[in-house]
């Protein structure tokens, strides 16, 4: 499965927001965590994927679009205990960022 041009390796978590999918970025040679925004049976449907095993409340446009300014914001912080967004956007309809996996 494949999120715009990073490889989708396996699913590392979910939440009230949506699913995190492990990937890998063949553009930068990184593996990163995806997060992708919205209802479980909704990103199954949009990605061809596996139903995940939760469905949070759906967001609203008002909501994707507080999402993207605060991505935009974000991905120009540098701080050592702020995990550094990569990448953002949509893919298939949904809203999804990108950063750095973080262990621990």
């Amino acid at each position: 499965m494949r999120i715009a041009h990073y490889d989708v390796i396996g699913q590392l978590g979910f939440g009230g927001m949506g699913v995190v999918f492990k990937a890998f970025d063949s553009r930068a040679g990184l593996t990163v965590a995806i997060k992708m925004i919205g209802g479980g049976a909704e990103i199954a449907a949009r990605l061809g994927a596996a139903r995940p095993r939760f469905t949070p409340p759906a967001f609203d446009r008002h909501w994707r679009i507080a999402l993207i300014k605060e991505a935009r914001a974000v991905s120009e912080l540098r701080h050592p205990n702020i995990i550094e967004v990569l990448d953002y956007g949509q893919h298939r309809g949904l809203l999804f960022v990108v950063s750095r996996i973080m262990h621990g």
